[in-house]
């Protein structure tokens, strides 16, 4: 399967990332909680480093939102480049 036929799928006019982010928030259990949770962190606390306990479960949540990502991405056969999702395109899909 292709970035374009995962785009069908969660909405042709999404970037890759967006298609991606769909993805796990329709086919992941707490994907969209998990989702919600990292950007409610980036927009309430910008600089979220300055205090470690903060910092600690921002980076889980970052981790186990990667993993979810990755699994849509294995799951659909989506070739990545690092964790650069709006890199996907037809050219370098292995589906």
């Amino acid at each position: 399967m292709s970035i374009n036929d995962l785009r069908k799928v969660y909405g042709g006019n999404k970037k890759a990332s967006q298609a991606v982010n769909a993805a796990v928030r329709a086919e992941i259990p707490g994907g969209a909680e998990i989702l919600e949770a990292t950007h409610w962190m980036r927009k309430h606390f910008p600089n979220i480093s300055d205090d470690a306990e903060m910092d600690f479960v921002y980076k889980k949540l970052v981790s186990a939102a990667e993993k979810m990502k990755r699994s849509i991405a294995k799951k659909y056969q989506l070739k990545t480049y690092g964790d650069n999702y709006d890199e996907y395109d037809d050219e370098n899909a292995t589906g």
